[in-house]
């Protein structure tokens, strides 16, 4: 007698309780089954993280075309600033590293001179004295 008191003064709630945790266990463990993860193949990489992106620039790695000889365009360099970003003067035209000019790309600005590339060629020019 003792026992259906205490059961019966519990009520409903325990049973309650235990039917919402066998549902969710069942959502759970269905939407753990419906889970499909990607797979992905990696492809080993052909460059060495080692080596600078610029050594293509080297003879060795990109040997130049024999038949043809690549020769800059007239370009005469009257002068360069230095401040927050080097600029060059070059055919009165004001460019930065980056900047295009007849067709060639400003590398480097330097004291010495201003290096471009022009069809996969370094040049540098300097000043004329």
């Amino acid at each position: 007698m003792l026992k259906k008191l205490q059961i019966e003064k519990l009520g409903i709630f325990p049973l309650l309780l235990i039917f919402i945790f066998i549902g969710f266990s069942r959502v759970y463990a269905e939407a753990e089954k419906k889970i499909d993860y990607p797979t992905v193949e990696y492809q080993p990489i052909k460059r060495d993280p080692f080596h600078s992106p610029l050594d293509i620039l080297d003879k060795e790695v990109m040997p130049e075309p024999a038949e043809t000889e690549i020769t800059l365009p007239q370009m005469s360099l009257q002068g360069w600033t230095w401040g927050y970003e080097p600029r060059a003067i070059i055919n009165n035209q004001v460019v930065k590293k980056g900047d295009k000019i007849s067709g060639a790309e400003v590398l480097e600005i330097r004291k010495e001179g201003v290096i471009l590339i022009y069809q996969g060629k370094v040049f540098t020019i300097r000043p004329k004295k």
